[in-house]
């Protein structure tokens, strides 16, 4: 728990428009599927949510705010893909946030392909001093 709060703190020292992006992300992955709890949807999102959340806890944990944090959302990848073959049976606000969310987190997963491209071309510095 420890190291989310810290991972969290040092998060939130980003640029505000990383910061920004960061809550649209959180906002789409992990509050609104509560209100489609009742749906497979929103109840894998949640479980990716959670599990990417993890992996960059981890990461964060070994290694500090380096680029290599993109490879948390590798749980989205399939998780869009899937989506993106069950929006035809979604309708009204729910396959709007499905639709939202997709593009959300396909853009997160590109920006995360660049990180992580940078890191294993040799920019490993933390990004960001760790906040405790």
């Amino acid at each position: 728990m420890t190291a989310m709060i810290s991972f969290l703190r040092t998060a939130m020292t980003m640029p505000k428009h990383w910061v920004v992006w960061m809550m649209v992300l959180v906002a789409a992955n992990f509050v609104v599927p509560l209100f489609f709890i009742s749906t497979l949807e929103a109840q894998l999102v949640l479980v990716a949510a959670v599990f990417a959340m993890l992996i960059q806890v981890a990461i964060f944990t070994q290694a500090g705010f380096v680029r290599l944090l993109g490879l948390g959302h590798l749980p989205w990848l399939p998780l869009v893909i899937w989506l993106a073959g069950r929006l035809d049976g979604a309708a009204g606000i729910f396959g709007l946030w499905l639709l939202i969310l997709i593009v959300l987190n396909t853009i997160s997963l590109l920006i995360d392909a660049v990180d992580v491209a940078r890191y294993a071309m040799g920019e490993r510095d933390p990004q960001l001093k760790r906040v405790s």
